[in-house]
This record gives structure tokens, C-alpha cells and sequence, in this order.
């Protein structure tokens, strides 16, 4: 996904759960960067296994 599609994707979702667009976006960089951890050292997990369950499905949505 490219830049301009990750930034549609992230103000629809901040429209549809009103969230603020840089709070979803700063939510979403952390999950991300939390499963990236995860995934580098040897041990890749799914969002609902190291994330609240609220980051959890912001993060399995964006990726979706």
C-alpha cells in the first residue's frame, strides 16, 4: 500500500470511529511497529496477542 492509499485508508477509518486522523495514525504506527518487533525477533504474533484489544482491531483493519 502506498503512501496516498495508507493516508485514504487511515481518514476513513478516523471518520467512521471518530478518532482524531493523527491520533489513529499514531495508534496504527505503534501497533505496527510493536508487531515489527515481534516479527524481527523470531517470534511473529498477531495484532490480538501483543496489542490491546481496541489497538488490536485498529491495526487488523488497517492491514486488511
Amino acid at each position: 500500500m502506498n503512501e496516498e492509499e495508507r493516508m485514504k485508508k487511515l481518514r476513513e477509518m478516523s471518520e467512521r470511529e471518530g478518532i482524531p486522523l493523527e491520533d489513529l495514525a499514531d495508534k496504527v504506527r505503534l501497533g505496527e511497529l510493536t508487531l515489527k518487533f515481534w516479527k524481527d525477533s523470531g517470534e511473529e504474533k498477531t495484532p490480538e496477542e501483543v496489542l490491546r484489544p481496541d489497538l488490536a482491531r485498529l491495526v487488523r483493519e488497517f492491514q486488511s
